[in-house]
C-alpha cells in the first residue's frame, strides 16, 4: 500500500527530517510541546518480535492515524546492528511521514537482570550507535531510555541513576536537543518518580514516563489492581497514582507521559469481557486526560490483526473508546 502523507494538524507540529539523507527544516521540540503531541497512542511490536517484524506494513501506521491516534512507542531489545537499524528506519520514517510521533524505547534486559559494568557498557554502546544513526532525524523522534525497570535493577535506584547518567552522556554527544524520556523504578511506578535523578546533561529536553496498570486490572480481590464494577475504591487506586505523577511533574517542571496501560488482563487469562474493558478504559482515559497526561495502550497487536491488515472486529467497541468515537 502506498504511503499517505498525513501531517499532524496541531500547531506544535514541526517540519520533518527524512532518515536517509534528505533534509528539511527541523527544530528542537520542547517537552511541553511534545506532551501535547503524544496525545493518545499505542505500544507497538514493530521492532520487537520476529513474526511481528516480518508482518509489519505501513497500513498499521495509516490505520492508527486514521482513528486519530498521535503516537506509537516502538519497543525493542534487539542488538543495534544493521538489521535493527534498517527495521527502525522504515518504521520511524513511516510514522513521521504520516503524522505519528515515534517514541523509541529500549529494553535493557541484560542490565536489568544483572546491573554491572559490562552490561552497563552494552547499553551505553547500544544507545551510542542508535543515537548516532538517528542524529539528523526529526526532533519528533524521542528516546525512551528503558521500557520498564524490573528485575534486579528495578529495585536498585543507584543502578537506574547510573544507567541514566551514562546513557544520557552518550546520547548528548550526537543529539544535544532531542527529548530523552526517563522511567522510575519498580515497573515504572509513579510513586518512585521522586526517587529518580534526572541527569544534568539532559538539559531542557527531558521527560518522564510512568506506567499505570501496564498489565491490566485484576479480578482477584486481593490484588492492588482489583477492578470489578468501578467502585469508588477501585477508581481511587487509579486516581491516586495519577495524582502522584502530576504532583512530581509540577514540582520538577518536567512533563510526563503514561507509556503503558492495559484495559484487560490479556497476559493472565483475559477474563475481562469487552464491555468490562470499555468501562475500565473509559474511566482510565477520562482520568488521565483530565490531568493533561498523554498515554499509550499496551499494545496494538491486541486490537489490530497484523497478518490480515485490519482491526479485530470483536474489539471495535474498545477501539472506539480509545479513539473517542464511542
Amino acid at each position: 500500500m502506498a504511503a499517505i502523507a498525513i501531517f499532524c494538524a496541531c500547531s506544535d507540529a514541526v517540519a520533518e527530517t527524512e532518515i536517509q539523507g534528505k533534509t528539511s527544516i527541523d527544530r528542537p521540540v520542547s517537552p511541553k510541546e511534545m506532551q501535547k503531541m503524544l496525545g493518545r497512542g499505542f505500544d507497538v511490536q514493530w521492532a520487537e518480535f520476529t513474526k511481528k517484524i516480518d508482518a509489519y506494513g505501513i497500513d498499521e501506521v495509516i490505520a492508527v492515524k486514521s482513528l486519530g491516534f498521535q503516537s506509537v512507542r516502538i519497543r525493542t531489545a534487539l542488538p543495534a546492528d544493521d538489521y535493527l537499524l534498517g527495521v527502525l528506519d522504515s518504521r520511524i520514517s513511516d510514522c513521521l511521514d504520516n503524522g505519528i510521533t515515534p517514541v523509541l524505547a529500549y529494553n535493557a534486559l541484560n542490565y536489568e537482570r544483572n546491573p554491572n559494568e559490562e552490561t552497563l557498557e552494552q547499553s551505553v554502546e547500544w544507545w551510542k550507535t542508535v543515537a548516532e544513526h538517528f542524529k539528523d532525524v526529526s526532533h519528533r523522534l524521542i528516546f525512551n531510555l528503558n521500557i520498564e525497570w524490573s528485575d534486579a535493577a528495578g529495585k536498585n535506584q543507584h543502578a537506574i541513576d547510573l544507567f541514566n547518567e551514562k546513557v544520557t552522556s552518550a546520547i548528548r554527544k550526537t543529539n544535544p536537543t532531542r527529548i530523552i524520556v526517563y522511567s522510575p523504578a519498580k515497573l515504572s511506578d509513579p510513586n518512585y518518580l521522586e526517587k529518580m535523578t534526572i541527569p544534568e546533561e539532559a538539559g531542557d529536553y527531558a521527560m518522564a514516563e510512568w506506567h499505570l496498570y501496564a498489565a491490566g486490572p485484576s479480578k482477584n480481590p486481593n490484588s492492588k489492581k482489583y477492578w470489578s464494577t468501578g467502585t469508588e475504591e477501585e477508581k481511587k487506586a487509579i486516581t491516586d497514582k495519577i495524582r502522584k505523577g502530576v504532583e512530581w511533574q509540577k514540582e520538577h517542571n518536567i512533563p510526563t507521559w503514561v507509556g503503558a496501560w492495559m484495559p484487560g488482563n490479556y497476559n493472565k487469562g483475559n477474563d475481562f469481557s469487552v464491555e468490562e474493558q470499555c468501562a475500565f478504559a473509559g474511566f482510565m482515559i477520562s482520568s488521565l486526560e483530565s490531568a493533561g497526561i498523554p498515554w499509550a495502550v499496551n499494545s496494538l497487536d491486541k486490537y489490530y490483526d497484523v497478518f490480515n491488515d485490519c482491526w479485530y472486529s470483536e474489539m471495535m467497541p474498545l477501539i472506539n473508546v480509545f479513539s473517542g468515537k464511542q
